[in-house]
């Protein structure tokens, strides 16, 4: 009886997992995507498996996101990538010395630790960039001090938000030497072509680069001197046979290091205000338009020119990253969302409690790729997060650039 039990529950588990030629996905990347939502069958022990929501096959969501598009064949769908797309981009070079150059961007831990090179210190690498950070600047203003007492025992020690803004400066001329390959930039300029907006978590201007390298016209939005606006606002807009489409870096910018990049524990920490406000900012917004929220809402508010309204205190409502992940499909792609990046942890918990009450089914997609296993700490899915797992990181992205 026991053996005539587990059988069926063989049977059971196959007839689960039907495949893509079966469902019809015509991506042929799609098509070698493995699911890693642990699921009763699945799991490698009863534990693993207790507690993880069951819900629509991820594989289907993906294929049908990808095929949702705006009037103009972008999609709607808000693609959100990470320090990964180096990885793709050295992949994609031609050339050792170019495909050599991309290791400063490869081994991002390991960029935020060189930094210290300048000041003749020893470099200390942790597992976590945020802390590498921290501690390379508290580093920097211990040196600078013991330096400075050595000259002048009346010398005044360096703040550390002084030895942060130095460490950012050098941290950002190294990112403005990113190598220009045109093969590779122009694989990524198609891919940003596919999508009306792309949520850039990195500092360098490979996506801009992209834009220009495939012909599009950029339109740099221009920065206050608010810092909040410079990392919540657009970057800039691209235009280009009939298409329209906006980057967004919510972590800020190479070519603005004094006020344009949050980076480290302390600047993720601060960024939640701003966050928290544009995010009360977003849903009065929704309630100044006239359908009230909705749809139509939220076509008119992702519009080419989006639907900024002004507030009865007189400030503009202005469309911003939190926007998008307020009620959009997120996919994501080349990042873990490390736990330290606080501001984004809280946007993603803060989107599930608003779409708590709306049916499952109703509810917008928050899909992460990745290759291989992926990332541990997403396992079960917090935040809504569904992982898509491909066997390799070059198919994972290549679905999102396959028509």
């Amino acid at each position: 009886r026991a053996a005539l039990v587990a059988i069926a529950t063989l049977v059971a588990c196959s007839r689960l997992r039907p495949s893509a030629a079966f469902l019809g996905l015509r991506n042929s990347s799609l098509a070698r995507l493995k699911m890693t939502i642990p699921n009763a069958c699945s799991a490698t022990s009863v534990e693993h498996a207790l507690g993880i929501p069951s819900g629509p096959d991820p594989t289907l969501q993906l294929q049908a996101t990808l095929d949702d598009v705006n009037d103009d064949g972008t999609r709607r769908a808000v693609l959100v990538v990470g320090a990964g797309l180096h990885r793709q981009l050295r992949a994609l070079t031609r050339g050792d010395k170019l495909a050599t150059s991309w290791e400063a961007f490869t081994d991002w831990n390991g960029l935020l630790a060189s930094i210290v090179d300048v000041y003749d210190l020893p470099r200390v690498v942790h597992e976590d960039p945020a802390a590498t950070w921290e501690d390379t600047v508290a580093r920097i203003v211990a040196a600078t001090g013991e330096a400075g007492r050595k000259a002048d025992a009346n010398a005044a020690v360096l703040r550390p938000g002084d030895a942060e803004q130095q460490a950012l400066k050098m941290l950002a001329k190294e990112l403005r030497n990113l190598p220009a390959d045109h093969h590779a930039l122009e694989w990524l300029g198609r891919l940003l072509l596919h999508f009306r907006d792309v949520v850039c978590l990195n500092y360098d201007p490979a996506l801009e680069m992209s834009a220009k390298e495939v012909g599009a016209e950029i339109t740099r939005v221009p920065s206050s001197s608010s810092r909040a606006r410079s990392t919540l606002g657009c970057s800039f807009t691209w235009t280009t046979q009939g298409r329209h489409g906006r980057v967004w870096n919510p972590h800020g910018q190479a070519r603005c290091p004094s006020r344009g990049i949050i980076l480290g524990t302390t600047s993720y920490g601060q960024a939640l205000s701003a966050v928290t406000k544009a995010w009360k900012r977003a849903k009065q917004a929704e309630r100044l338009h006239e359908s009230g929220g909705g749809p139509a809402y939220w076509q008119a508010r992702r519009a080419v020119t989006p639907f900024e309204p002004t507030s009865e205190s007189g400030y503009l409502l202005m469309l911003t990253w939190v926007d998008l992940f307020l009620a959009s499909d997120l996919i994501v792609i080349g990042t873990s969302l490390d736990r330290a990046e606080v501001d984004l942890w809280w946007a993603l918990h803060q989107r599930q409690r608003n779409l708590a009450r709306v049916p499952e089914a109703e509810r917008p997609k928050t899909l992460l790729l990745c290759g291989g296993q992926g990332p541990q700490h997403l396992a079960t899915g917090p935040a809504g997060i569904s992982v898509l797992r491909f066997d390799q990181w070059s198919e994972a992205w290549q679905s999102l650039n396959e028509q």
